[in-house]
């Protein structure tokens, strides 16, 4: 392997998270400084309901000590809405951005679409938009319905160094699970959880991810992983099924079993 593999979790500031991960009394502004000893890089999820504030991205990296890489989910005003003027929509979503760049650990800027959008001519316009507007952060793509699955799709992310976020997530109908292949000098792994009895039909918005995944489930990636590893710059790697820690859980017995081979 050639790269630096960063695994983490997205998200840190759940409050179940106090007592299996973080210490009974941990107050929630001291979340991120104990996260900050677990791993050095965490997806942040917040930003996907909330624009931050540069201030508040600030004050992270200081409470990181400029160690932690930081992947940022873009506002779902981007992925899941259609914003009346998308370059207003993109600069104000970019500008808070600029803490991060500053330090240097701005890993990467994610566009989570939902299943919704298809592969349609209108959305892949759309989608070639924002590449352009997101320039020159390193801008990854996750991609939910299976009409993605094509050719073409794999060469245009290749053609503008766009990263193709590769998923674990349930075999269901209609669910795209993007083989690891490498579009950009950035490689990018997200792990959702296997509960497909929930995923679309759960008591709460994060049913779905209540999963704790196995060694076994976790054996066929390793090959995976490494494969990307030996083709891009920095392979990053974050785990969703937060519920009760379980992602916490997750991403420690596969920094284990990399560490085993």
């Amino acid at each position: 392997m050639t790269a630096r593999i960063l695994i983490g979790t997205s998200g840190y500031a759940y409050a179940d998270w106090v007592g299996p991960v973080y210490p009974r009394g941990t107050r929630p502004d001291e979340y991120l400084r104990v996260y900050s000893k677990l791993f050095s890089t965490c997806e942040l999820n917040f930003s996907h309901y909330v624009i931050p504030t540069a201030k508040t991205l600030s004050t992270m990296v200081e409470r990181t000590e400029g160690r932690m890489q930081f992947a940022v989910k873009v506002h779902r005003s981007i992925t899941h809405e259609r914003p009346a003027d998308l370059a207003v929509a993109v600069h104000d979503v970019r500008e808070p951005l600029e803490p991060l760049r500053e330090a240097g650990v701005l890993a990467a800027v994610l566009l989570q679409f939902p299943q919704s959008f298809h592969r349609e001519r209108d959305n892949r316009v759309y989608l070639g938009a924002l590449v352009e507007l997101f320039r020159p952060d390193p801008l990854v793509v996750e991609l939910r319905h299976r009409s993605w699955e094509h050719p073409r799709v794999f060469e245009q992310m290749r053609e503008n160094d766009v990263a193709l976020c590769a998923l674990d997530v349930p075999d269901l109908p209609g669910l795209f699970r993007p083989p690891a292949v490498v579009t950009s000098s950035l490689g990018y792994v997200r792990f959702h959880g296997r509960n497909a009895a929930d995923w679309y039909s759960g008591e709460s918005p994060h049913a779905r991810y209540e999963h704790s995944y196995s060694k076994e489930e976790l054996v066929p990636w390793i090959g995976r992983l490494r494969t990307m590893a030996s083709q891009v710059d920095t392979l990053l790697v974050y785990f969703n099924n937060h519920p009760r820690g379980h992602a916490v859980e997750s991403a420690k017995l596969l920094e284990a079993m990399l560490a085993e081979g």
